[in-house]
């Protein structure tokens, strides 16, 4: 998947050293769920199970990361949403 976006005057932004680290966090834990994902889909499972990802994805990049990895998953690959409830 590729994450690379043109930059414009309306999309640029000044980043804080925080917001930057954070961003580069994101996209590091992104390419690794995609691995993950693409390592199981060609195994002989043929597929992948969230929670094994969550908990390699814990154990390497803590809470945190897991949350944001789930959040990943369910949102933006499986395009889940939440009912409004």
């Amino acid at each position: 998947m590729e994450y690379n976006q043109a930059i414009t005057p309306e999309t640029a932004r000044i980043l804080t050293t925080e917001e930057m680290l954070a961003l580069e966090r994101h996209l590091e834990i992104r390419s690794f769920v995609d691995r993950e994902i693409a390592r199981g889909k060609t195994s002989a499972l043929n597929g992948w199970v969230m929670s094994e990802i969550l908990g390699k994805v814990q154990r390497r990049y803590g809470k945190t990361g897991s949350a944001f990895a789930k959040t990943y998953i369910v949102s933006e690959l499986c395009e889940i949403e939440r009912d409004p409830i």
